[in-house]
């Protein structure tokens, strides 16, 4: 897919700031090309493989304007991990942070099952796979709604 791409200032209140700007439809616009090109649009047109435009930013791209998938591939991984840890935060944190009360009432088996549960989920961000629970445990459930803090 083509897709545009410019640097651009920001003017804030007290400061300035150059961003990098993405269009992603800019192959379905009603100006001509060669009018984009020119002041004050500045786009720079290439093509991108169109399994990347949905979610790519422009932090995937280099100076250049050449799309980098190296940078976008480690973006999408450490969007997964901190979704991950988000994750663990909510689900495994509730349960493990209970305190002696609670684990009291567990058995020899079942602290041992919850320790390998929460070692699962400690490694999460290197296996990749969601620890299932123990089937006695009653866990929260997750979506990526608790993720996000609601005011």
């Amino acid at each position: 897919m083509i897709i545009g791409i410019r640097k651009q200032i920001r003017h804030h209140i007290d400061s300035a700031e150059e961003v990098v700007e993405i269009w992603k439809d800019a192959c379905n616009h009603k100006i001509p090309r060669e009018r984009l090109e020119l002041p004050p649009y500045n786009y720079t047109f290439i093509e991108v493989p169109d399994e990347y435009v949905e979610t790519m930013v422009a932090e995937d791209f280099n100076d250049d304007f050449t799309f980098n998938l190296e940078k976008y591939n480690k973006r999408l991984y450490d969007n997964e991990s901190n979704e991950l840890r988000n994750q663990r935060d909510f689900v495994c944190f509730q349960v493990i942070n209970r305190g002696e009360p609670y684990y009291r009432r567990l058995t020899e088996s079942q602290k041992q099952e919850l320790d390998t549960w929460y070692q699962n989920w400690l490694d999460v961000t290197k296996t990749r796979i969601i620890p299932t629970p123990p089937t006695w445990l009653d866990v929260p459930e997750y979506n990526t709604l608790n993720s996000f803090e609601m005011f």
